[in-house]
Parts: structure tokens; sequence; C-alpha cells
């Protein structure tokens, strides 16, 4: 009885100590190895992993995509107050998981990246103009995460993607921009009028320019031949008569006048 319980004493110990020997790394994560607080360089991948039984602790890193967002307020070039909601994405190294738990611990987000976020936003508003933080946040955007990747490198935190989702200026300040947008949509809106204006004004110089034209050379167009042969067409068979010295005569001038005339009309 006695040697039964010892064995299942001795089956236990090895049941748990083989179990306290085996660790399972989740994935997207890697494991740091901490031996009686002390924490290893080497770190463990995904998967099943081997560590020593009482001795060794395994503290997962999430090294996945992963993201945070936060407000603050700042000022722009132009001394032009600005609040903004800034959204980023970023990850662990796997690399440098057992580096940022040692030095900073699992809550780095908090300890390191926010004030980082908060420093770069801040910097790089500095650096444009209220008007055009408005129409260029994609620059911003870029901008604020290339010295975020250069704060960050020592942590082995990449910045995958950063969102400007909103930029707010002072209430004054706004309804100063829709006043100006206000005034310059009044000017396009006269310009074109001026445009259209002068457009027509052209149609109708050209359109006038092109009947004196016509009219000139019909004018040029008519010769003695021409009006010679209208005069034919048009006679009715009676020959214009005056009374003279010598009697009736035919009137030639008066019969051209008149074709010349009716030619005119026409």
């Amino acid at each position: 009885m006695k040697k039964k319980i010892i064995g299942a004493i001795i089956a236990g110990v090895v049941a748990i100590t083989t179990f306290s020997s085996v660790t399972i790394i989740n994935s997207g994560n890697t494991g740091v190895r901490v031996d009686f607080g002390r924490v290893s360089n080497t770190v463990l991948n995904e998967g099943v992993n081997f560590k020593i039984p009482f001795v060794s602790k395994i503290v997962q890193m999430n090294n996945k995509i992963q993201n945070v967002e936060m407000s603050a307020e700042g000022a722009t070039q132009d001394k032009q107050s600005v609040n903004y909601t800034i959204s980023i994405n970023f990850r662990l190294s796997p690399e440098k998981s057992a580096y940022v738990y040692k030095n900073v611990g699992k809550n780095y987000v908090e300890t390191v990246l926010t004030p980082a976020i908060a420093d770069a936003v801040k910097s790089n508003v500095s650096g444009y103009n209220a008007e055009t933080l408005l129409t260029d946040r994609e620059s911003l955007a870029s901008d604020i995460q290339n010295s975020l990747n250069t704060y960050m490198e020592e942590y082995g935190i990449k910045i995958t993607k950063v969102n400007v989702n909103d930029i707010q200026f002072s209430e004054k300040y706004t309804d100063a921009i829709e006043e100006k947008q206000i005034l310059e949509e009044g000017i396009k809106k006269a310009e074109l009028e001026k445009q259209k204006s002068e457009v027509e004004a052209e149609t109708a110089r050209i359109k006038a320019q092109g009947e004196a034209d016509a009219n000139k050379i019909k004018s040029d167009s008519i010769t003695d031949q021409i009006l010679q042969q209208q005069m034919i067409e048009k006679w009715d068979g009676k020959l214009p008569v005056v009374s003279g010295e010598n009697g009736m005569m035919i009137d030639f001038d008066n019969l051209i006048e008149n074709t010349t005339q009716s030619k005119q009309e026409n």
C-alpha cells in the first residue's frame, strides 16, 4: 500500500513537472522567458515550447497589428489653435519583444508610444498653416508616420498606418474660413459671368463680320455681264421709252438702273 502511495506521488510529480516544462505561445505572439525575475534575451516563437519547470515564467507579447486612438490640442504655423483626433496602427517586432518587456514592460503603449504620438503630431502640425491642414491631411499623416517610426525604432515598434480622422479649429477661425469660401465662390461666379459676356460679344462680332464679308463678296461679284444677264432674265418684253426731239427712244440707262436696283433688293 505504501509503495502504491509513493508511486502515485512520484507519478504526480512527474506529470506536474512535465506539464510545467511545456508552454504554448499563441498565434501572433512571442514568448519572453523570465528566470527567477531575470529576463532572457531569447524569445520563443508561437506554438509548443519548453521551459525550465518551476524556474521559468513565460510572458506573451502581442506582435499583431494593433490600434491606438487619441485626441489632443496643438497650434499651427500661423498660431491657430487646433484640436485633432488621430488613429495609429502599429506592431511590435518579434525580435524586440524581450527588449521592450525588459526595459518598458507590457504597458509600452501607454509608457512610450502614446507620448511619442503626441509629440510627433504637435511638431508636425506646427509646420503647417491652418488652411493647408484642411486640404492636405494625407501629407500630415505621412509626416507623422515618418516621425513616429524614427522615434520608435529603438523599441522595434513599427507604425503601419496613420489616419488624421478629425481636425477642429476655433469657432472664430471656422467662421472666417466659411466667409472666405463664400467670397471666393462669389469671385469665381463673377469671373464666369464676365467670361460668358466676352464670349457672347465675340460671337456677335464674328457673326456681324461674317455678314459684312459676305455682303462685300456678293457686291464685288456683280459684273456688267451679270447685270446684262439679269436684265435679260427680268425683261418683260417692253422697252422703256422717252420722248425726244426725234420722237420715241429706248432708255437703256433707265433699264440698267432698274435691273441693278432689282438685284440689290434681292
